[in-house]
């Protein structure tokens, strides 16, 4: 099983802002919390 790595919000964060600068767009995050839902790791117990 291969092991599985997190990226950084900031670096997600870099990347979005280096992406706009290069193809346009509007800066920022419309919806901080699902963003940081999306990069968070799975919670421990339940599921598989």
């Amino acid at each position: 099983m291969k092991r599985r790595v997190w990226v950084l919000r900031e670096t997600v964060v870099a990347l979005h802002e280096m992406l706009l600068r290069g193809f346009g767009g509007l800066s920022g995050i419309r919806d901080v919390g699902v963003f940081d839902s999306a990069l968070a790791p799975p919670e421990l117990g339940g599921g598989r």
